[in-house]
């Protein structure tokens, strides 16, 4: 069993525990509304602008690692530039004007997450990035087209879902790349351990991230209803 299948055995069942979570169920029984689509974008833009910092950041971490592999790697690193946009540019396809979305501070959730990445990369060991990037890239090539196809099932339009879409499909060919990061630092059990436990760790938080974004339009969903129901007695 090679490395990605290793990672994958442990990985797998996280994720298909956050696709069996309330929310995900919601998601594939059509039981969620533009709103929540609308605040997971938010919070994935704040998410999105900071992978390329993180992933170059790790890059002063990595001991002495051949120049082929760090090209390689920082090119990585460039093609992650301007996906927040993209989920910017599927906010303004729903009828969200970007300053309604930079006006506004990322969930404490959203923080957690961007805040492991440069944390454990920094203070333990620029391995964790690999299990970060893993979760990151794989879990739109896992779960992405039914995810897509679930939205458009809300009613999202394809054009307010580039982010996703982008996703699903590039990152097949960054999948590719994680084999090579993982071949050239992963060198015995051990780092292959922190690796695991960075991609475990990743997709809680970024889980966390996305159910708080739910659970903040569904805040605002309640709200209203209830602001009518007082204006209408």
């Amino acid at each position: 069993m090679d490395i990605i299948e290793k990672i994958k055995a442990v990985w797998i069942p996280a994720l298909s525990n956050i696709n069996k979570s309330n929310w995900f169920t919601r998601l594939s029984e059509g039981n969620l509304e533009i709103e929540h689509y609308s605040s997971f974008l938010r919070e994935t833009y704040y998410n999105a602008g900071q992978n390329p910092q993180i992933q170059a950041f790790s890059t002063v971490f990595f001991p002495q690692a051949d120049r082929l592999i760090m090209k390689k790697y920082y090119q990585h690193a460039i093609a992650e530039i301007g996906h927040d946009v993209l989920a910017l540019n599927d906010l303004k396809a729903l009828g969200v004007q970007s300053s309604d979305v930079t006006s506004i501070p990322a969930l404490p959730e959203t923080t957690a997450l961007i805040a492991y990445g440069y944390y454990t990369v920094q203070f333990q060991t620029p391995l964790h990035y690999l299990g970060y990037l893993f979760h990151l890239e794989f879990m739109p090539t896992t779960s992405g087209e039914t995810y897509i196809q679930n939205l458009k099932g809300l009613g999202i339009p394809d054009q307010a879902l580039s982010f996703l879409i982008e996703h699903s499909e590039v990152d097949i060919q960054h999948n590719k790349m994680m084999k090579r990061y993982l071949d050239h630092f992963v060198q015995n059990e051990d780092d292959l351990r922190v690796v695991v436990q960075s991609a475990l760790v990743t997709a809680k938080l970024h889980a966390n991230m996305i159910f708080a974004s739910f659970q903040r339009a569904q805040d605002n969903i309640d709200n209203k209803s209830t602001t009518k129901v007082d204006l209408a007695s």
